[in-house]
């Protein structure tokens, strides 16, 4: 597919300093600023979004590459994740860890090798 999908989570933290992790935190889905909170999961206290999150899955096509370039400056950091049964880099992951660079996105590095039975 070429369609480039998107979602939005927010990362609550419970309003009384006393309530400890990781039971202070909850997940609210979406990005409305005056949406709902919910409540703390652990004692029912109010909560304050402490951090927004938003999960892209940009494939490699040529098509997408502008949109996932003009979305990267806004990005903190990124995750690239890439099929293991394909020689690494392809050329969609190499363009994709050269826009991160370009951007400015901290680049961090860890490979898993998965092995066939």
């Amino acid at each position: 597919t070429i369609r480039l999908g998107y979602a939005n989570c927010r990362i609550c933290r419970c309003v009384d300093a006393g309530c400890a992790p990781p039971a202070c935190f909850v997940m609210a889905s979406g990005d409305s600023a005056g949406g709902r909170l919910p409540s703390c999961a652990a004692c029912g206290q109010a909560t304050r979004v402490v951090r927004r999150i938003s999960f892209v899955d940009c494939p490699g096509h040529a098509e997408l590459m502008a949109t996932m370039i003009s979305g990267a400056s806004v990005f903190d950091a990124g995750l690239l994740v890439a099929a293991s049964n394909v020689p690494c880099p392809s050329p969609q992951a190499a363009a994709h860890v050269a826009a991160l660079a370009v951007a400015g996105a901290p680049l961090a590095g860890k490979i898993a090798l998965v092995q066939s039975k």
